[in-house]
C-alpha cells in the first residue's frame, strides 16, 4: 500500500505503479513530472490543432477561433449543461428558487449549485465497481464571484457574507 494512504484508507490506484502523490513526495520526481506533463500539454495542443494529409490528428475538425460569448464545439459533437449555478442540489419541489438578483440567503445558496465549476470526477459505486452507469459524481467550486453573489459586491462584509460565500 502507498505511503500516501494510511492503512485504513483506500487506494484507487489498481495498478502495480506508484501512487501520484509518492511521485509529488519526491522533488526530483515532481520536478520531471512538471516539465514533463507541461511539455505533453503544449505538444499535444500544438498536434491536435494541426493536420496532416490524412486528415486532422484528434478524430475531429478545428474550429474557428472566435471571440463570441458562446460555447462552440466542432461538427458532430455537442455540449449540454449538467450542472448550472443556482440550479437545486436535492429535490427541485421543495427547493428555493434561484433569483439573479443575488438576492439568497446562504441558508438557500447552501441548497443551490455554487459556482466556478473547474474540476469534475466519476467514482463508481459500489467501490471498486468498473461500470460507468452507477456512481458519484463529485465537482469542485473554486472560488467564489462577490460581485455575482451579493447585490452590493464586497461593500458591506459580514458573516451572513462569508456563509453565502
Amino acid at each position: 500500500m502507498s505511503a500516501a494512504f494510511p492503512d485504513d484508507d483506500l487506494s484507487f490506484n489498481p495498478s502495480a505503479n506508484p501512487e501520484f502523490t509518492d511521485l509529488l513526495a519526491n522533488p526530483a520526481r515532481r520536478t520531471l513530472l512538471k516539465g514533463a506533463l507541461g511539455s505533453m500539454a503544449m505538444v499535444t495542443g500544438l498536434a491536435g490543432c494541426a493536420t496532416s494529409g490524412a486528415g486532422p490528428r484528434l478524430g475531429f475538425a478545428a474550429i474557428e477561433i472566435s471571440s463570441a460569448d458562446a460555447v462552440r464545439v466542432p461538427a458532430g459533437y455537442r455540449a449540454d449543461v449538467l450542472i448550472a449555478w443556482g440550479d437545486p442540489v436535492g429535490d427541485p419541489a421543495g427547493m428555493p428558487a434561484f433569483r439573479f438578483d443575488a438576492s439568497n440567503s446562504a441558508e438557500e445558496q447552501a441548497l443551490q449549485s455554487g459556482t466556478h465549476h473547474d474540476g469534475m470526477s466519476f467514482f463508481p459505486l459500489p467501490l471498486g465497481a468498473s461500470n460507468s452507469t452507477h456512481g458519484l459524481l463529485v465537482m469542485n467550486h473554486e472560488y467564489p464571484d462577490h460581485n455575482s453573489m451579493f447585490p452590493d459586491g464586497r461593500a458591506n462584509w459580514s458573516l451572513a457574507k462569508v456563509r453565502k460565500s
